[in-house]
């Protein structure tokens, strides 16, 4: 199989906290390009993105972190929801993101939120980045240091990523579900951090993810 021009990815990018807890954050792009690239091309390029993606945090993530593996489906909207429509794979990450944060850890839940925007205000992503090490905060507020890392963070998911061998460009957005931009790829344009810890709710290892 392959996907195509136009068709739109859904990765859900999944790993475990030392207590086995299920961390996910969900990332869409749209493919666009002319000859299809094959399943096993697009599960490459994507454990490459994410890899280098993450490799931007690893300083703030608690070493007990285990990235675990990145699910992708093609998605389109279907009656006004969004569903899966194929399964592309699964694929394990790369070698570059290593949490490396050694310290006292904070809660599962406390996490930080990144917000990537879209030229709709009311459409937009939101990454939460954890599991955190105390280090990063003082005072209720992320430290300099791990704000320029997310920063980095920020620049780099607003960029597309190419399959090698036959190329396709995949773009992130965000495939919309509102009334007024049904059905709509909306690109982000730029991204921004809360300056405070925000909280995700947690679940066990592969329940509800």
């Amino acid at each position: 199989m392959s996907v195509s021009d136009q068709e739109v990815i859904r990765c859900a990018v999944r790993q475990k906290t030392g207590a086995l807890t299920d961390i996910v954050n969900v990332f869409e792009f749209k493919g666009q390009g002319g000859s299809p690239p094959s399943d096993a091309q697009v599960l490459t390029a994507v454990a490459s993105y994410f890899d280098a993606l993450y490799n931007n945090i690893e300083t703030g993530i608690a070493t007990a972190q285990v990235p675990y593996d990145i699910k992708v489906d093609v998605v389109e909207i279907i009656g006004g929801l969004k569903k899966i429509v194929r399964n592309v794979g699964t694929v394990g990450w790369g070698s570059l993101y290593n949490p490396s944060d050694a310290g006292s850890v904070m809660p599962p839940a406390v996490c930080c939120l990144v917000l990537l925007r879209t030229v709709v205000g009311k459409i937009f992503g939101k990454k939460y980045l954890g599991e955190l090490g105390e280090s990063v905060v003082s005072h209720y507020t992320f430290e300099a240091a791990f704000i320029t890392v997310v920063n980095a963070f920020i620049t780099a998911a607003l960029a597309s990523f190419a399959t090698s061998g036959v190329v396709m460009n995949f773009l992130p957005g965000v495939l919309s579900v509102s009334v007024a931009h049904m059905g709509e790829f909306l690109l982000f344009t730029d991204g921004e951090i809360s300056p405070e810890p925000a909280y995700q709710r947690r679940r066990k290892l592969s329940v509800g993810s």
